[in-house]
């Protein structure tokens, strides 16, 4: 059976790691007794790759920085690689904010990493989801000071992207900032 129309990526499961980066977050796929157990995600690319040619990812937020998250979902894939899942490409959902960026160079660098350790998987890269969010207090309009770290903090996380060929594509969350789902006070501005 073929997907109907043309589907270049899908991503077949979506949001699966815990915060904490320590194993699956508890839900009714990973929980064994109400749900199918940890093997849920190979039956879902297993079941996928049997009903479509598009390229099927895993994608999840938390991890475009590093840290416990990251290795855990890098661990798993390797995994699912070494048992034969069809995994075709990763997905960092990024949604970032300026008052928890201190320092955007460093960012970019971290962003560099991550992405490096998802192409050695011989994996294609998305960052999806990409918005910035100011966080400006009381619903004011962000200062030209916070607009100009914003646009580094994109330049950054795209200069990341570009530097690596299996990454190849960035898409943002919405159609522009005005609508991300981090700042609440931009729907009063609009």
């Amino acid at each position: 059976m073929e997907q109907a129309g043309p589907v270049y990526a899908w991503d077949v499961v979506n949001e699966a790691a815990n915060p904490q980066g320590t194993g699956l977050k508890n839900g009714t796929w990973s929980n064994p007794s109400s749900g199918i157990g940890s093997e849920y995600i190979d039956l879902a690319f297993n079941i996928t790759r049997g009903v479509s040619k598009a390229k099927l990812f895993y994608n999840d937020y938390g991890w475009i920085e590093g840290g416990a998250k990251a290795d855990w979902i890098i661990g798993m894939v390797r995994g699912m690689q070494q048992r034969g899942v069809p995994i075709d490409g990763l997905g960092f959902q990024t949604h970032l904010k300026l008052s928890l960026i201190d320092n955007v160079t460093e960012l970019g660098k971290r962003v560099h990493a991550s992405i490096g350790r998802a192409a050695a998987l011989g994996l294609e890269v998305h960052i999806t989801e990409m918005d910035v969010a100011c966080d400006v207090a009381g619903c004011n309009p962000p200062s030209a000071e916070l607009l100009q770290k914003q646009a580094d903090v994109y330049a950054a996380v795209l200069r990341g992207c570009l530097a690596h060929d299996a990454c190849r594509s960035m898409e943002t969350w919405g159609f522009t900032d005005a609508y991300s789902w981090l700042d609440r006070c931009v729907a009063a501005r609009i």
